[in-house]
């Protein structure tokens, strides 16, 4: 009789598991996105991408979407015209900076929520605009340009300035190269890395004017020397 048959080879080893995602990981998508920090904000979010779409008629296809504060009164109705529109909403926790602004206004106390940009890594580029922006023409060739940090320019940026902080305390000296940028407008790739080091600055760190322009200046100047465009 033929020898028995032994014991069966033993399954292969489960596949390890996923990395967390990141935009290193190669992810082709790109998006055009802005923030809802308040519900004025949110009307604003849909002109601005509204007036992209048409600067960009005719240009490659990409994501359009809404970072939306989570304590918008406006959500259904946000959800509504956005599903109209073929916009998608990624509704995220606000967040606020540390420092009183000096003209009071809520939608500048949450520019930090712009941190929340890093953690979109499904696309490999996201061209950020404010809410109060529209575009006129199409910026879509920066989408192409370097993987690193672009930024909008000032063009009125003076060539070495001394910032006062909001109790007219001089804290922080900027060179020209980081002046010139403007958060308003910003070309970034999104990364958990990046998202979680600007979580740990923003946490040690006071924005010299309150905003997220006087949080993100000294950090990109540190960490991501920025490429600025006109």
């Amino acid at each position: 009789p033929p020898p028995a048959a032994g014991p069966p080879p033993p399954p292969p080893p489960p596949p390890p598991p996923p990395s967390p995602p990141d935009a290193s990981q190669g992810s082709s998508k790109t998006a055009w996105v802005t923030l809802a920090a308040t519900d004025s904000y949110a009307v604003g979010a849909l002109l601005a991408l509204r007036s992209i779409r048409w600067a960009c008629r005719g240009r490659a296809s990409r994501d359009f979407v809404i970072l939306a504060s989570r304590e918008l009164l406006w959500k259904q109705q946000l959800e509504e015209e956005a599903r109209v529109e073929g916009f998608l909403i990624r509704w995220v926790d606000p967040i606020r900076s540390k420092l009183p602004q000096l003209d009071s206004r809520n939608e500048l106390e949450l520019g930090y929520s712009k941190l929340h940009l890093w953690q979109l890594v499904e696309y490999q580029r996201v061209f950020y605009v404010d809410a109060d922006s529209l575009l006129f023409s199409c910026p879509d060739e920066l989408f192409d340009g370097s993987q690193g940090f672009l930024a909008g320019s000032s063009p009125s940026a003076p060539p070495d300035v001394q910032f006062n902080d909001h109790l007219g305390r001089k804290v922080l000296r900027h060179s020209a190269a980081t002046l010139a940028i403007a958060t308003c407008i910003m070309i970034l790739t999104p990364s958990l890395a990046t998202h979680q080091l600007l979580q740990l600055y923003a946490e040690s760190a006071q924005s010299f004017d309150g905003s997220d322009r006087g949080l993100l200046l000294p950090f990109v100047d540190s960490f991501l020397p920025p490429t600025v465009v006109a």
